[in-house]
C-alpha cells in the first residue's frame, strides 16, 4: 500500500465558498482520491484554509 500526503491550502482543506464551512471528507478531492484508490493507497490530508495567501487581510 502506498501512502500519499496531500499538502495544500483551501482547496485541499475543502473550503465551501457559499458558507465558509468545510466540506465532509468524502466530498473533498483527497477523499475522492481515497475512494478511487481503495485499499491500494492511504491518503493523509494536511491542509490549512488560506495557507498560501500572501495578501494582507483587511479584517486584521
Amino acid at each position: 500500500m502506498k501512502t500519499i500526503l496531500c499538502y495544500g491550502d483551501s482547496l485541499t482543506w475543502g473550503f465551501e465558498p457559499g458558507t465558509g464551512n468545510r466540506m465532509p471528507f468524502p466530498q473533498r478531492w483527497p477523499g475522492i482520491l481515497q475512494q478511487l484508490l481503495g485499499a491500494k493507497g492511504r491518503i493523509i490530508e494536511e491542509a490549512l484554509n488560506g495557507r498560501t495567501t500572501n495578501w494582507e487581510n483587511p479584517v486584521f
